[in-house]
């Protein structure tokens, strides 16, 4: 958390997605009250609408509409953002899981992790980034911080980071991580980088992620995970890219 004091779940401070009660009860919307809901929430940093009601059943296994809203049984705590990040979890474990060994499984798992905390960080006023490949889990300030700061902004950012980043370590889950009704065919984030910010910056294979391991001091000084000019170019592009 840095400096401040606090804890890691004040940080978060966790928000209610869009529309959140939108068409959220026992009995289902007709289409054109759904479409309503889904134009609520139409702007860039917010979860996509969809029937979260139908989403428990599918997805939590609720028995019914009505179970997965009675607050007699768990399933009515599960909000959209929940179910999006399930979502794309259950579109990458079985890449994982079914390819390599143990071994391999936990890093890649961990590194999934480490992108949906670095994508909550960069959408807080004060929760730190965390080194790829550090020993020390020793924070360090996002590159760039939104300045958006609701569950949404974060949810939306994993989803986006995790695609990006899917041809440089696990590029045969793209398939399932997309296919309908996961959250990337919901959000359609680009697959690998933007061509705009490889046009700018450069590639990963050109040298991302900058210094290597071995010029890592634990003991002194900062390590800075891009080189200087990478890290200015990369905070560039989003300058340009934000609304």
């Amino acid at each position: 958390l840095g400096p401040r004091e606090g804890s890691v779940r004040q940080a978060l401070g966790g928000s209610a997605p869009c529309a959140a009660d939108c068409c959220a009860a026992a009995v289902e919307c007709n289409a054109t009250a759904q479409a309503v809901c889904m134009a609520e929430c139409g702007g860039r940093w917010d979860t996509p609408w969809f029937d979260v009601v139908l989403a428990r059943v599918g997805a939590l296994g609720a028995p019914s509409r009505e179970a997965a809203t009675s607050h007699e049984a768990p399933f009515f705590q599960a909000d959209r953002n929940h179910i999006m990040i399930i979502g794309a979890m259950a579109g990458l474990v079985p890449a994982i899981t079914d390819g390599y060994a143990f071994s391999f499984q936990t890093r890649f798992t961990n590194l999934v992790d480490q992108l949906v905390w670095n994508a909550f960080a960069s959408n807080s006023d004060r929760l730190q980034a965390l080194l790829f490949g550090s020993a020390t889990h020793r924070g360090v300030e996002p590159l760039v911080r939104s300045g958006h700061t609701s569950t949404d902004a974060k949810v939306v950012t994993a989803i986006h980071a995790i695609a990006a980043a899917l041809p440089f370590f696990l590029p045969e889950a793209a398939g399932a991580f997309c296919a309908a009704p996961a959250p990337c065919f919901l959000l359609r984030p680009t697959i690998g980088l933007e061509p705009g910010l490889t046009a700018k910056c450069g590639s990963p294979l050109d040298g991302y992620p900058g210094v290597p391991m071995a010029d890592f001091d634990p003991e002194g000084g900062e390590w800075a995970v891009f080189p200087p000019e990478k890290a200015e170019c990369l905070v560039a592009w989003h300058a340009e890219d934000a609304p």
